[in-house]
């Protein structure tokens, strides 16, 4: 298992839900998809405060020996929040 792999999204946990958390978590997801996932290309990402206490990000991309695009989209609780 590698304690490293994958982004550190939890750590904005208490951040305040605005356009700099956005920002921390795009640059966070762009880091990792470009270390763990080299097969992806990445199409857009987007992140964006929901409510005062959600941020929500969306991601497009491409894996690279595929035409097609995918989108993920997923919810990050902030301000302690206890669910997504």
């Amino acid at each position: 298992m590698r304690p490293d792999y994958g982004c550190p999204l939890d750590a904005l946990a208490f951040e305040p839900n605005d356009e700099t958390t956005a920002g921390i978590a795009m640059g966070q997801v762009r880091r990792a998809i470009e270390r763990w996932e080299p097969r992806v290309r990445i199409v857009r990402l987007s992140a964006r405060p929901v409510g005062p206490d959600r941020l929500v990000i969306l991601l497009e991309y491409r894996v690279r020996s595929l035409p097609q695009t995918e989108t993920l989209r997923w919810t990050v609780p902030l301000a302690g929040e206890d669910d997504a």
